[in-house]
């Protein structure tokens, strides 16, 4: 086993079998979760489950899992509801062909063409 120091932060390598299952099923609480990154540190904040480490991560996956589960998914009322929504969007969609029905702030006009 040896240290990779990539900038301020070690990295082990475990080299051999052995040490490779001793670090990987013996001490996986250990040798678990995700090194901090700079760019999803600056855009999520620590948020998310892609971006969060441990106990963090855990709640997140599980609260994700629990809605999409409430929701159906892995089962086949999921489809259920989609099929008995999509003709109601359809139909919304037909409405407002043509007209223009902004919801939420209106953003100002132009004052008219760059010269």
């Amino acid at each position: 086993m040896f240290t990779v120091w990539l900038g301020p932060r070690p990295a082990v390598v475990p080299c051999s079998y052995a040490a490779q299952r001793d670090a990987l099923v013996l001490q996986a609480d250990a040798f678990s979760g995700r090194g901090a990154r700079a760019a999803f540190e600056r855009f999520t904040r620590g948020n998310g489950i892609v971006a969060s480490n441990g106990q963090r991560w855990r709640t997140l996956r599980n609260f994700a899992l629990g809605t999409l589960k409430e929701f159906g998914l892995g089962t086949r009322t999921i489809e259920d509801r989609v099929l008995e929504e999509a003709p109601c969007l359809l139909g919304e969609f037909q409405d407002s062909v043509g007209t223009a029905r902004l919801r939420g702030p209106r953003v100002p006009e132009a004052p008219g063409p760059l010269q």
